[in-house]
């Protein structure tokens, strides 16, 4: 760690690559995906002959995917991004002492 309190660009990088390894960091959007509501809309879709473009199975399936998946997984994975971002930045930048204060103030106060 540098002088400050915060982190290098490498320290930073290291430090989420070992806490997304870990677990220790989730991505917390991506989290929210439920894959069985998923799912239970694609049997819906499939199994109503008048959505869609009609075709196969194969292709309601793949209308399905590529259009609804890509588009819930894409904004959810773009939230993490940003997630992961401020965190970097957070790091990079460091804590004010009036910041790190607050935070253990705040921390403290839940089991006092």
């Amino acid at each position: 760690m540098s002088d400050s309190n915060s982190f290098t660009s490498a320290e930073v990088t290291q430090i989420i690559v070992a806490g997304l390894q870990s677990g220790a960091i989730v991505l917390p959007f991506s989290r929210k995906f439920n894959v069985e509501k998923f799912n239970q809309k694609l049997g819906d879709h499939l199994k109503n002959p008048g959505v869609g473009n009609g075709g196969t199975l194969e292709e309601k399936y793949e209308e399905f995917t590529s259009k609804r998946l890509a588009y819930q997984l894409g904004g959810l994975a773009r939230m993490d991004a940003i997630y992961l971002l401020c965190l970097k930045e957070a790091l990079l930048t460091g804590l004010t002492d009036k910041e790190t204060e607050r935070i253990i103030d705040a921390a403290t106060s839940e089991f006092v």
